[in-house]
């Protein structure tokens, strides 16, 4: 279990160093390795909105590596850490799930203003869209492939694409695009 190698090396860096008074000195490869993966790991907890207590994670490393008797057998270690990941798993999901929940109702809102506008048009899809500049060439057959510029961006207006940065139109077939 990833989880389980990452809370190892995690309490036996953290015990190695509980107490030291001074900043330890990184003497040679090893010492670096030693810390780097500490900074990591503890990046990791943090990230994931771990709580532990770090105590008793250095001890945890300390009895394992030292092959002798642990406060808990294999299996309370084995629950244990599949409880945590339940928790941590349905924190996420509902994480998702809020998130979900508000852009919905930020795309609502927008779609509900944005058809407003002058120029937008409404498919029944839902597409909304605006014609910025007319072409006056023959309008392209489903058979066709064209070349076209675009900017793509957020309802907050972040753009997530734009042909005309990179400098470079975008070139599809016709029946190849999105609905619409």
């Amino acid at each position: 279990m990833k989880l389980r190698w990452l809370a190892a090396v995690a309490a036996l860096l953290l015990a190695g160093h509980a107490g030291a008074a001074d900043t330890p000195k990184l003497a040679d490869q090893k010492d670096k390795i030693s810390y780097s993966i500490g900074v990591d790991i503890g990046n990791n907890l943090k990230k994931q909105s771990i709580d532990v207590d770090a105590d008793l994670l250095a001890r945890g490393v300390k009895d394992s590596m030292a092959g002798g008797e642990t406060l808990l057998s294999a299996e309370e270690v084995r629950e244990t850490l599949i409880s945590l990941q339940k928790e941590l798993r349905e924190k996420g999901q509902e994480r998702i799930r809020q998130a979900t929940e508000k852009n919905k109702k930020e795309g609502e809102a927008f779609l509900t203003e944005n058809k407003t506008k002058e120029g937008v048009v409404s498919l029944p899809s839902g597409l909304q869209y605006k014609v910025l500049q007319s072409g006056t060439g023959p309008s392209p057959k489903a058979t066709d492939t064209v070349e076209a510029n675009y900017r793509g961006t957020l309802i907050d207006g972040t753009e997530f694409d734009s042909s005309y940065k990179r400098g470079q139109a975008a070139v599809f077939p016709v029946n190849g695009v999105i609905a619409g």
